[in-house]
């Protein structure tokens, strides 16, 4: 039992999927561009066992991941990096474009899993994969890969023209032949660099949970800061209205327009403030009215998006808030009324 059938019907959920331009963009065009690689390029792939042993092992590392909550690591385990190096390694014996299917692949179902555990498998939740349209994970993650394949697949043709590497262990020398004696070839052996690149994942997967769990932090505590800038802003606004005044709330942050504030989480190109009027997106703080004056409105409510937080993001700024007095910024929002006082 899947959970669109506590919401939509699977028909009627798919169909929207497909016509919503940010699943198109994020999910479905990707999706569709890795069909048509996959069918064209996967009989070209020599090593298919090879190939399928790291695909299992990248898919079942990402998935693990996903389910303790270790979001973006997959991103590094399973495609940018894995496919890339093996390339490097494997030269035209593995097909560099053959990457961008391979690293949607290896995103894409992670990403699945992900949603559907994060909100327990309830209503159509796969339409938070790909819902950032070209700016989601799952359009620049293969894109990144495929575009660093084929660099490092010119970068080994140019270092194997040269005889600097060879995936080969060894070669025999026809000079060395008569005299049953074997030549060792300069360059790098294939069990050589495979355990270069083990040991790399090995420190990798050490140090990046850390990271990745101060990158969260961090965007968590710049959400928050946000938050009790608009806060500020919104009772000094209406602390101005007793001498008369009209205040907009855009001239209050720190000086700042609204909108030239980004949001912590997607960066530039979504402001931190949400001020026209609709639903947040993970980060940005929404604001119900900008313009306050003597005549109105008797309240305002401030509340913090997380609708499109990745992994355990949205519970990290959720705390962040709640570290802050702030328990139901996330939920029901915080009233600052007209006489100044806020009401968690």
């Amino acid at each position: 039992m899947f959970g669109w059938e506590q919401g939509l019907p699977l028909v009627t959920a798919v169909r929207i999927y497909f016509t919503t331009p940010s699943t198109l963009e994020g999910g479905v065009l990707p999706g569709v561009l890795s069909g048509i690689l996959l069918w064209h390029f996967a009989p070209r792939i020599k090593d298919r066992r090879l190939v399928f042993g790291f695909f299992s092992a990248a898919l079942t590392f990402g998935l693990w991941l996903q389910h303790w909550g270790a979001t973006g690591l997959h991103i590094f385990s399973g495609s940018v990096i894995l496919w890339p190096l093996l390339v490097f390694l494997q030269g035209d014996r593995l097909p560099w474009p053959a990457v961008y299917p391979l690293a949607f692949l290896n995103t894409w179902i992670p990403d699945l899993y992900g949603a559907g555990a994060a909100t327990n498998w309830s209503s159509h939740w796969f339409f938070g994969v790909g819902g950032a349209g070209f700016r989601d994970g799952l359009f620049l993650i293969p894109l990144e890969a495929v575009t660093l394949s084929a660099i490092l697949n010119g970068f080994g043709n140019w270092l194997r023209r040269r005889g600097l590497f060879d995936r080969r262990g060894f070669v025999r020398s026809a000079s060395h032949e008569s005299m049953g004696r074997r030549r060792t070839e300069k360059g790098f052996t294939l069990i050589e660099l495979m355990m270069v690149i083990a040991i790399i994942g090995i420190l990798a997967a050490i140090a990046l949970p850390q990271y990745f769990q101060y990158i969260q932090t961090a965007k968590a505590q710049a959400v928050t800061a946000n938050f009790k800038m608009a806060v500020d802003a919104v009772t000094n606004a209406y602390a101005a209205t007793n001498n008369g005044q009209v205040s907009n709330v855009y001239t209050t942050l720190n000086g700042q327009a609204a909108k030239d504030i980004a949001d912590p989480v997607y960066g530039r190109g979504t402001p931190a403030f949400l001020v026209t009027g609709g639903a947040p997106v993970c980060g940005q703080v929404a604001i119900t009215s900008s313009v306050i004056s003597a005549a109105g409105p008797a309240s305002v409510t401030l509340t913090v998006g997380t609708t499109g937080c990745s992994g355990s993001l949205g519970t990290s700024i959720a705390a962040a808030l709640s570290s802050a007095q702030f328990p139901h910024a996330a939920s029901s929002g915080v009233v600052v009324t007209q006489n100044g006082s806020v009401q968690n």
